[in-house]
């Protein structure tokens, strides 16, 4: 049987409408424009909880054991799983994403396998130990989002975990709006 964690966001977040990131031989990253500030804008936005909630899905992690993470960011959690003896595979399908997930790697000395493409075809017919979808499924509209979340848990093997660090939308209260603003900004513009 598999073993489902999830996680909430402390904070909620406007659920947008997207697709898919940009495949790396296509030219719209659309994550381009954010890489450079990505780390710091999704601290000070969420007051550090989005790094809290991705931590959290680390929580009773066992050296060795495999972690996949698909849309792994900067790779601040693939880092952290492998200085924690784990066996990280990282699908990042951004090339400027890539680009800073691989400088973030090199500077830790981790041993993270950091692949720059499409998650579904890296990691077809494999399943891992702990399957990471970090602020990854409110990426995809609402129709394809329960598709990529079953998809993802089959990547998960028996006896394994799924966990979820995502965002849940404010619909009332003065947060709303705010929400929906910062996806027209910059760094939420990377994800419509």
């Amino acid at each position: 049987s598999r073993t489902l964690s999830v996680v909430a966001h402390e904070s909620a977040s406007y659920h947008h409408p997207t697709t898919m990131a940009p495949h790396p031989d296509r030219e719209d990253d659309l994550y381009g424009s954010a890489a450079a500030v990505y780390d710091l804008a999704t601290t000070l936005w969420s007051g550090g909880a989005i790094w809290r909630t991705r931590a959290w899905c680390l929580e009773g992690l066992r050296p060795e054991e495999s972690v996949f993470i698909p849309g792994p960011g900067s790779c601040r959690t693939a880092v952290l799983a492998a200085e924690r003896g784990a066996r990280v595979l990282a699908v990042e399908r951004s090339p400027a994403m890539h680009r800073l997930a691989q400088r973030r790697i090199e500077r830790a000395g981790a041993n993270v396998e950091l692949v720059l493409g499409d998650w579904e075809e890296v990691a077809a017919g494999r399943t891992f130990d702990l399957v990471v979808a970090e602020h990854f499924l409110n990426v995809f509209d609402g129709a394809r989002m329960p598709w990529v979340r079953e998809a993802l848990i089959r990547r998960v093997a028996p006896g394994g975990r799924f966990a979820i660090a995502d965002f849940r939308p404010v619909v009332h209260g003065p947060l709303a709006p705010l929400q929906r603003l910062h996806h027209l900004i910059p760094l939420g513009g990377c994800s419509l």
